[in-house]
Formats: C-alpha cells, structure tokens, sequence
C-alpha cells in the first residue's frame, strides 16, 4: 500500500459516535457563572449572580473519495484489487482527517480543527538560536513547553494530557546533549534529572515523555508556518476536553448506475463534526521562529 500518515491526532480527542438524523451539533457552555461570597452581617443580602450560558456548535463535514475502475479489471485480476483500492482510500481518510483535525478552517465544508478554534491559546517561541535546553529561556524550546502547559493549568484549572509535534522536531529533541555530549533524552536506563525520555522508535504516535506528559509524533501537523513557511508547531492540548463526533467509515462499491459500461464505482464516505473549543484553554499552539525546520 501507499505509504499515507495515520490519525494520530484525531484519536487522542474525546471520540462520540456521530448522532444520526443531524445537520449540526450544539453543546451547552456556561459563559459566566454563579458567584458565592462571605455574608458580612446575619439577614443581609447573599451574593446572588445568574448564570450566562451559550453553547458551541459544529457543523457536519463530509469526508468521502471515490474510484471508478472496469468490471474486467476487478474480476480477471490476479489480486483482489477492489480491496486494495478501497483499503487504500481507508488510509488516505485517515489521513484527511487529521488533517482536518488540526488546521481544518471552519469554511466552505471544513471541520473547525484545533488551529481555528475560538480563542485558543498560543505559546510564542521567538528565537533566532533555538536548543532544546537553553540557560537563556527565550532560546530553549523546554521552557516553551512549560509555559504551554502551565497556560492549561491557569486557564482550565485542570491538567494537559498530551504534547504533540511533528517527527522532526522530536528527533531534534532527541539530538540534544549535554555539556558533556551524552544525550539529553535518555532512551533506556536510569538517568539522572534527564529532562525526557524516548520509549521505542515510532514514526507516529507515543514516542516518550516530556515534563511528564506523553509526547506524540504526528505527520499530519504542518511544518509551513511562519514567514518563510518553514516551520512547524507544537500543540499541546488536554484532550479529553476536545470533542470529536464520528460516524461509521462505509468502504462500499456500486455497479448499477455504471452497468451500461461495465464499470463498479468503490467508495470511501463519512460524516464527521468536530468542537475545538468548549474550553479553549485546553488547547494551547506552540509557534515562532524558534521552530523553522531544524537540520538533522
């Protein structure tokens, strides 16, 4: 098969089963909320403040490709080739939603994916000398990640669960050393305040920990950001709070429209919704010139 990136990024969000008979989905928020305070004197007034709520809302983005290939084809072949083409479709969806998943725009049938969501957050690392670990903290891609994760802990008084970043930017994590030249990320064995560690080689998905936190490597994050459209991003995200409403992926084929010619359209179709940001704060991007695409 083709080699495609997977849905790395999609499988770490808060996966519903798409509701059937909907053109959109709407979740609850509470935009301002009670408040409660100190009685000062016995038969005063207590603090009494209404509720704001609203709700975030998802249109439903379909994701589909076809083939349209000759009956001779299909049924003299030497392989099941109807398989591998709706196999091969499998993939590329998978990888189109990822895609979606993270920069899809919210226009023109697109899901809102986690660059576009409402009020996200963003952690600048601008720097013209970027390292892993730096005594100067403008220049040291760490700290930037501890300032992205303490953004979720101040924003959504609760955690972030997983750090993401395309395979190039772990594997310059990974390059790091030390002042005496052993490697920063430890791959095996004991270390001693080692700021990561890398569990088994992967191309994608979890790749080791960083501050605690997983670290995932994902192909379908972009890597043309910036003014000179080379450099990638870094999200860091608490994915449980990031809903993702999916369908069942139908793998089909139909001959009649296509009998008159002898010839069986295969098809790839699903209906998919995504809401990025009922809390936005649980979504933070990690960006700048401090992440241009770095030179193994």
């Amino acid at each position: 098969p083709l080699a495609r990136p997977g849905r790395v990024v999609a499988d770490l969000l808060n996966k519903q089963p798409l509701p059937t008979g909907v053109s959109s989905l709407n979740l609850p928020k509470v935009g301002g909320g009670t408040v409660v305070g100190v009685q000062q004197t016995q038969n005063t007034q207590i603090a009494n403040t209404d509720m704001q709520t609203t709700s975030v809302s998802s249109g439903i983005t379909t994701i589909a490709g076809q083939q349209i290939v000759s009956l001779q084809l299909i049924s003299q072949s030497g392989v099941p080739l109807d398989k591998i083409i709706l196999g091969d479709l499998a993939f590329d969806y998978a990888k189109q939603l990822d895609l979606q998943v993270v920069t899809g725009t919210g226009a023109n049938g697109q899901l809102r994916g986690l660059e576009n969501g409402a009020s996200v957050g963003t952690t600048a690392f601008t720097t013209a000398s970027p390292a892993f670990v730096s005594t100067t903290s403008a220049n040291s891609f760490y700290n930037s990640l501890i300032r992205a994760v303490n953004a979720i802990a101040v924003g959504r008084y609760l955690p972030a669960q997983q750090i993401v970043m395309t395979p190039t930017r772990w594997n310059w994590c990974q390059e790091a050393l030390d002042t005496a030249t052993r490697p920063m990320i430890l791959s095996s064995g004991s270390a001693f305040n080692a700021p990561g560690i890398s569990t088994e080689p992967t191309a994608e998905g979890a790749s080791g920990t960083l501050l605690n936190l997983p670290v995932f490597v994902a192909n379908s994050l972009p890597s043309n950001h910036g003014t000179g459209t080379n450099a990638d991003e870094v999200i860091v995200l608490r994915g449980s709070d990031v809903f993702l409403y999916e369908g069942e992926l139908a793998l089909e084929s139909f001959d009649a429209t296509y009998a008159n010619q002898a010839s069986i359209l295969l098809r790839a179709l699903n209906f998919v919704g995504m809401i990025p940001d009922r809390w936005s704060a649980s979504v933070n991007l990690v960006n700048g010139t401090g992440l241009v695409a770095p030179t193994l």
